[in-house]
């Protein structure tokens, strides 16, 4: 950011030459330092990182690296502000200048000294441009010759300054005269410097002080960043993704009837006699929403899912800062439309995806996006936006019109699958490897890419998202009263068994059961008279058993071998299934989606 810099070093003069009047009344100092005010207002509304320092001449002090004890050369020069972040303390300071006592400056020398303080105010910094801004009066008689100025030229060149004089109109004093027979003094030697320079320029009161009343913000240049859509282990596609600012260009949502938005949901169910049991759930819901979760820290974090808050765990917080690879795009499988509303995003953020500019991605591209409009899906992906950084679920939402085609992404809640193991919370320990270890397990054990298969339904391979996503679009369609059982759909059944974990995922998990070793305590001697029950063995989607892993069944993880047992036909365990599923997340949905 360093190279986007401006330096500007403002020669100001303060003596008693700009008491004189201009053509408006006020005098050169009033006038002068009005402008240099609105140069300070306009560096800090404008948001920039450009710095500013001032030097004074003719002044009452003397304070720069020129000036001699026992010369009298660069006398009344000042380094009035240090090269730095235009700010309000340099803005209390200039408004509190005054003219000093001294009757006449040089402004050459002000030159020459405020070259010097640019270059070692400067000195081991980057800017894209140095500016030299001079306030003074021209109208001055001064005993030098034009050849005076030739070493300050040749200087401003060296060090490629831009040259910038605001004060008289140079253009109305010279017009119908000879340089040479009848402009003489100060106002000649300006006129020398600014025609004999590359890069400077001149500006009256007039012109300047109509530039200075607007302030803008520094607008942020529209850039597009490259990367690969990754679809599966085969195909990358290329494509261009910005950060919408744009309201012009954000993607529009169907405006609802009249009567949906000015009648609350609970208004409709109370016209329709369905008040006791509504009324009964929100104070329910409004007991729960007292109920705080505590952390380490004393402190509860969350995150919004349509109308409701969702506390996060501390594996939630723990798996948010753990090593993610470099940025990526990965694209995880589609969903129907209709099962994800507007509610369910998270966050304003847009961001918009476009094909790369060569003939062959435009081809891909076009042909994905038409892909999920003739099927009415959204796809879904994982976007990782830099180095170790925060992983993002989103949606893709396919844009074809005048303009082209597009992808829009916006975000959807954070997959619980990628956030934590199943249940098994991350231990709280300073042990770095047990991170590293469960860290890995986590990486390894998120959504493959593999899994673009035509029957594995609905390809998010997240129990909860999907079970979320279905009751909030039962919800939406009026299809499900609050506080009621959520029927899980057959797709969500399906892949209610976690998948079959890699060889990576496998050696961390024989990594963890070292560190983490279990010590089976001795068995007590059977009674007589009761035979013992066979221990059933705890099965389910998400059960990890570390006692059955510290013995070395790596091979057979008894939630692996559940996957085998279960039947899609057997009502029975379909049952527990669906019971598991609401005696964990019927909290999150006993809000009204709204």
């Amino acid at each position: 950011m360093g190279t986007n810099k401006v330096a500007t070093v403002v020669l100001f003069d303060v003596s008693r030459t700009m008491a004189a009047e201009t053509d408006n009344g006020e005098t050169f100092f009033v006038r002068s330092l009005n402008c240099l005010k609105r140069m300070i207002l306009r560096k800090i509304f404008s948001q920039d990182f450009d710095d500013m320092g001032v030097v004074l001449f003719g002044s009452d002090n003397t304070n720069n690296n020129l000036a001699n004890g026992t010369s009298s050369c660069y006398r009344n020069i000042e380094e009035f502000f240090p090269l730095s972040l235009a700010d309000w303390n340099l803005y209390e300071r200039v408004e509190n200048l005054q003219m000093s006592s001294v009757p006449k400056s040089d402004w050459i020398q002000g030159l020459v000294a405020a070259q010097d303080f640019m270059k070692n105010q400067t000195q081991g910094r980057k800017y894209r441009t140095k500016q030299l801004v001079v306030f003074c009066n021209l109208n001055t008689e001064i005993s030098v010759y034009v050849e005076a100025v030739n070493p300050i030229v040749k200087a401003l060149e060296s060090e490629n300054v831009n040259f910038i004089v605001i004060g008289n109109d140079i253009a109305d004093d010279c017009e119908g005269k000879e340089l040479d027979s009848q402009v003489s003094g100060s106002l000649r030697l300006m006129f020398q410097c600014i025609t004999n320079l590359k890069d400077a320029v001149h500006f009256s009161f007039s012109d300047i002080e109509k530039d200075l009343k607007y302030y803008e913000k520094k607008r942020k240049m529209i850039r597009f960043y490259s990367i690969s859509l990754n679809i599966g282990s085969r195909i990358q596609l290329p494509v261009r993704w910005m950060k919408v600012n744009k309201e012009a260009t954000r993607f529009k949502w169907e405006v609802l009837n009249d009567n949906v938005i000015s009648e609350p949901r609970y208004q409709q169910q109370q016209k329709s006699g369905y008040l006791p049991q509504q009324t009964m759930g929100y104070q329910q819901q409004q007991k729960m929403d007292e109920t705080k979760i505590e952390f380490e820290t004393d402190t509860v974090k969350h995150t919004n899912f349509g109308g409701t808050i969702i506390d996060l765990s501390y594996a939630d917080l723990e798996a948010l800062k753990r090593n993610t690879g470099p940025p990526s795009l990965t694209y995880l499988g589609s969903v129907k439309s209709g099962r994800i509303s507007r509610s369910m995003f998270v966050g304003k953020d847009q961001y918009v995806l476009i094909a790369d500019k060569s003939a062959r991605a435009v081809a891909m591209f076009s042909a994905f996006v038409d892909a999920l409009l003739k099927a009415k899906k959204y796809g879904l992906a994982r976007r990782i936006a830099s180095k170790n950084g925060k992983i993002v679920v989103g949606a893709l939402l396919p844009v074809s019109d005048d303009f082209g085609k597009a992808l829009y992404f916006l975000k959807l809640p954070y997959s619980e699958y990628v956030q934590h193991i199943p249940i098994v919370h991350l231990p709280i320990s300073n042990n770095t490897e047990a991170k590293k270890a469960i860290n890995d397990l986590i990486d390894n054990t998120m959504l493959p890419d593999d899994l673009l298969e035509e029957d594995k339904g609905i390809l998010l391979r997240d129990p909860s998202f999907q079970a979320r996503c279905h009751a909030l679009y039962l919800r939406a369609m009026g299809k499900l009263p609050p506080m009621s059982f959520i029927p899980l759909p057959e797709t969500v059944q399906q892949i209610m068994n976690p998948s079959p974990l890699n060889d990576e995922a496998n050696e961390a998990l024989k990594k963890i059961a070292e560190i983490f070793p279990y010590t089976e305590p001795e068995e007590k001697a059977e009674s007589p008279k009761r035979k013992p029950k066979p221990k059933e063995t705890i099965t389910g989607s998400s059960h990890i058993d570390y006692k059955f892993l510290a013995k070395g069944n790596l091979g057979h993880h008894p939630a692996l071998e559940y996957s085998k047992m279960i039947s899609v036909n057997n009502k029975q365990e379909i049952k527990e299934i669906i019971e598991f599923a609401n005696a964990e997340y019927d909290d999150i949905f006993s809000e009204e989606m709204s």
